[in-house]
C-alpha cells in the first residue's frame, strides 16, 4: 500500500470531468474497519476479503449525491472445514458447548451462523476415528495451500486429551454443554434416528474413542486458519436501470452503481463466485441504460 500511495502521489493528476452518466464500481467496504464495526460489528474479527481499494469509496460518493444504502449488516464470513472430507464428520459447537449447526452447510452458512449466532467463537470437536480419516485423506484431498492449512491443524494447531471432559477444559468450552451435545450427536447416529443437526447419515462419525481432539474456528483462531469475508451491502438501485435510489426512492438520474457498490443478487446470501457474476450483471445493466440515455439525448460514446 506504501508503493501504492507513493504512485499516486507522484503521478496523479486532478482534472474535474462532466458526464451525462456515472457508474460507481469501486467495491464493497470490508477494508473500511469503521464502517464495518458501525454497520456489522459481529463481524469486525474476520479476515479481509478484497484490496485495501474496498473501503467503501465508492458507496461514499454516492451517499455524497443524497443517495440510500441498504443491506449494509450483511456480510459473508466463510468458515470451511473441508478438505480433507472427514473433518465434516466432527461436530462444532460454541464456547458454550452448544452445536453450531450442522457441518455440512455450505462454508458460508456455517460460518454466517457462527459469526451471528455465536459471537464468532467456536470449536470443531473429533474423536480418533474421524481424525484419523481425516489425516490419511491428507494427500488425496488437498490442493497446495490447504496442505499448509492442514499440515497446521494436524500439528500445533489443535489440542487433544484422553476425555471429553479433559478436553473442554483444555479448550475453555463449556465441559456440560459440550458433554451434552457429543451424547445427543452419538444416541442420535446410535439409535438410527440421525444427528439432532439434521447432518447426512453418510458423513456422520460417532465421537466415542479417545484421544479426542478439537481445533479452534474462531475469527480470532490463527493467521494460519483464518475466516475470510467480504461486504454485500450498498447503494440501493433501481432493478431494471441500475440507477441509484434516494430515501424516497426516487432516482438519481445519471448516477448508477454496480456490483459490491450496491445492492445486488447477492445481498441476502452468498455462494462463491456471485459476486463475479452480480458484477458481470449489474454492470452491464447500468452500461445499457446509461448508453441508451445517451442516445436519446444526442450524446455520442465517443
Amino acid at each position: 500500500t506504501d508503493k501504492i500511495e507513493q504512485l499516486w502521489n507522484t503521478g496523479a493528476v486532478e482534472r474535474e470531468v462532466r458526464a451525462s452518466a456515472v457508474i460507481l464500481a469501486a467495491g464493497g467496504f470490508i477494508y473500511n474497519k469503521e464502517w464495518v464495526a458501525k454497520y456489522a460489528p459481529q463481524f469486525t474479527g474476520i479476515s479481509p476479503l478484497g484490496t485495501p481499494a474496498d473501503d467503501g469509496g465508492g458507496i461514499q460518493l454516492g451517499l455524497d449525491a443524497g443517495a440510500d444504502v441498504g443491506r449494509m449488516d450483511k456480510v459473508t464470513a466463510w468458515r470451511f472445514l473441508t478438505p480433507p472430507s472427514s473433518f465434516v464428520e466432527g461436530i462444532t459447537v460454541g464456547l458454550d458447548g452448544r452445536r453450531i449447526t450442522n457441518e455440512d452447510l455450505y462454508g458460508a452458512t456455517h460460518g454466517d451462523v457462527l459469526m451471528r449466532g455465536f459471537g464468532g467463537k467456536g470449536w470443531a470437536v473429533y474423536d480418533a476415528v474421524s481424525w484419523g480419516k481425516a489425516r490419511s485423506q491428507f494427500w488425496s484431498q488437498t490442493q497446495i495451500f490447504q496442505k499448509l492449512q492442514a499440515v497446521f491443524l494436524f500439528t500445533i494447531g489443535h489440542t487433544s486429551a484422553k476425555s471429553v471432559s479433559a478436553l473442554a477444559a483444555k479448550i475453555g468450552v463449556d465441559p456440560d454443554g459440550l458433554h451434552k451435545a457429543v451424547e445427543e450427536y452419538n444416541t442420535g447416529i446410535a439409535s438410527g434416528q440421525g444427528d439432532p443437526a439434521h447432518k447426512a447419515p453418510d458423513l456422520c462419525q460417532p465421537i466415542l474413542k479417545p484421544p479426542f481432539r478439537a481445533f479452534n474456528i474462531s475469527d480470532d483462531a490463527s493467521p494460519f486458519f483464518p475466516i475470510p469475508g467480504l461486504t454485500l451491502g450498498g447503494l440501493i438501485v433501481d432493478g431494471e436501470s441500475g440507477l441509484v435510489k434516494r430515501e424516497d426512492g426516487a432516482p438519481i438520474v445519471g448516477l448508477y452503481a454496480a456490483g459490491r457498490n450496491a445492492v445486488g443478487v447477492c445481498s441476502n446470501s452468498y455462494i462463491s463466485g456471485l459476486s463475479l457474476a452480480d458484477c458481470f450483471f449489474s454492470g452491464r445493466r447500468a452500461g445499457a441504460h446509461a448508453a441508451a440515455q445517451a442516445a436519446r439525448q444526442g450524446i455520442s460514446a465517443a
